[in-house]
């Protein structure tokens, strides 16, 4: 049984830098935040055929408002006319069923034609973008846009010819003369997609899910075998600490390593015995393997869609410890156990890197201290809350 466990993990964790993607169906992390993009991009082009005169113009201060600056009249009016006559190509491309296919990569991509490294290449044969995911996670909603709107404009064509990163364009000069041109493309429909207000230059700042590290802090109500108390003499039910650390390989894993630590410390009398008392103390330790989903995947908003879960499975050891003692005697006895957990937590978006968090869960640490006549035989049950800092 653990080999076949350990052997369908190295199946998931292994595999070749490369995951692919369609677009809509929210299947790792980074699919959210793609298939936003790819919406406020169609939102961006629907505004700009209803209010075309301010396309690719912007005052602002953001850094595609800082980029368009830098076109000159000429430029601005290019630019326009060319969203305005592949408007529909635009929304065909971007739809779900658009034809277009999205592969993420972890490694550091090299378009071969133009011999540079680059944080997406699209493949104009194929019908596919390759995209960086650490990039991708690492840019800014509008940086998104804009980066996924260059990739795009790859797959269209101007006065027949299909559209490279090098090379004259039009008003576009020089050796880089395309590149500039979509760059400025997409920082175009970025703007728009502010003015249809699907999009903020600035960031929201809520807690994305796709940290490759996390750790938790919970607090913990919980409930013993209800025979417990009868020799114990702490109470069946209270709270605990536990602590946790996940890690994922990759920004779009959705399966990862996970390590619970839990800490239980009660103390109780017996009121029929009066003057007797308990103190238990239970330390466990779990490593096992955690499997995280979007929660809503075809929400619309930013906070909905990084709405996650996480379920964690997994085997380990600990201790126990009782004490039972009056004003005059004290008998103690202590013993290692062997246990198993289960849980799952929901995650709640914050703000820089913090999630909050509500979950439920089973231990199964069974232990028989003889010396005290104390059992815990039956799994337990816990309600948990608790805080998250993605790294």
């Amino acid at each position: 049984m653990n080999r076949c466990i350990l052997s369908l993990a190295i199946l998931l964790w292994s595999g070749s830098g490369y995951s692919s993607t369609f677009i809509g169906n929210g299947g790792n992390m980074l699919d959210p935040s793609l298939r936003l993009t790819l919406s406020r991009i169609a939102a961006a082009i629907a505004h700009a055929k209803e209010y075309p005169d301010d396309v690719c113009t912007c005052r602002g201060t953001s850094e595609q408002c800082a980029f368009i600056s830098e076109s000159s009249e000429i430029q601005a009016h290019f630019c326009a006319k060319f969203i305005a006559d592949h408007a529909a190509e635009f929304l065909e491309l971007v739809k779900p069923n658009g034809g277009i296919s999205f592969v993420w990569s972890d490694k550091t991509m090299t378009d071969h034609k133009e011999h540079r490294s680059s944080d997406a290449i699209a493949q104009r044969e194929k019908k596919r973008v390759i995209l960086n995911e650490l990039r991708f996670r690492d840019l800014s909603d509008a940086g998104r846009v804009q980066l996924v709107a260059h990739e795009l404009g790859h797959f269209l064509s101007h006065d027949g010819q299909e559209i490279g990163d090098r090379g004259a364009l039009g008003p576009y000069k020089g050796a880089d003369g395309s590149r500039t041109f979509l760059d400025t493309i997409g920082a175009a429909i970025a703007i728009e997609a502010r003015r249809a207000e699907v999009l903020t230059l600035d960031d929201d700042g809520f807690s994305a899910p796709f940290y490759k590290w996390r750790i938790s802090y919970f607090s913990e109500s919980y409930n013993l075998d209800p025979t417990f108390t009868k020799a114990s003499f702490v109470p069946s039910s209270g709270a605990r600490e536990a602590l946790a650390l996940s890690y994922y390989r990759r920004a779009t894993s959705n399966i990862g390593f996970a390590y619970r630590y839990t800490s239980t410390e009660l103390r109780g009398s017996n009121e029929r015995r009066t003057g007797v008392n308990g103190e238990l103390r239970l330390v466990t330790n779990y490593l096992g393997l955690e499997w995280r989903g979007i929660l809503l995947s075809g929400a619309s908003g930013p906070w909905a869609s990084y709405l996650h879960y996480a379920v964690f499975i997994g085997g380990g050891v600990g201790s126990v410890s009782q004490r039972i003692y009056d004003s005059f005697n004290s008998e103690t006895q202590s013993k290692n156990l062997v246990g198993a957990k289960t849980d799952v937590n929901l995650y709640l978006p914050l703000y820089y890197g913090f999630l909050a968090s509500l979950g439920m869960g089973y231990d199964y640490a069974p232990y028989k201290l003889e010396q005290l006549s104390v059992t815990q035989k039956d799994a337990t049950f816990s309600f948990s809350v608790g805080v998250s800092y993605g790294i």
